[in-house]
């Protein structure tokens, strides 16, 4: 996952996302899903999907829910290489933005 210029959150081409949806997935979600599938944007290999190119989700719990097939608080799963998750990165690009000025 990469932020967008615009502050999208861009799942990149390869990732995986989960096959299986659980029941707490949003219908919204279930139909992007279905959308994705129809687009090419994500194809079924094996037990997963893929996607065969980047998207841009206009939330990290946006993105979060389509990978996992679930509902999602992307704040907290999605995780940085350091091991931080998204809201942690979050919170301490606002206290960088304050000691600068």
């Amino acid at each position: 996952m990469e932020i967008g210029p615009s502050g999208d959150f861009v799942v990149t081409a390869g990732s995986k996302a989960r096959v299986r949806t659980t029941r707490t997935i949003p219908r919204g979600t279930v139909t992007l899903r279905n959308t994705l599938v129809e687009k090419d944007v994500l194809r079924e290999e094996g037990d997963f999907l893929v996607f065969t190119s980047a998207y841009s989700f206009t939330s990290a719990s946006a993105a979060a829910a389509a990978v996992i097939g679930a509902s999602a608080n992307g704040r907290i799963l999605w995780k940085l290489p350091d091991g931080r998750n998204y809201a942690d990165w979050e919170a301490s690009q606002g206290m960088s933005d304050c000691d600068s000025e």
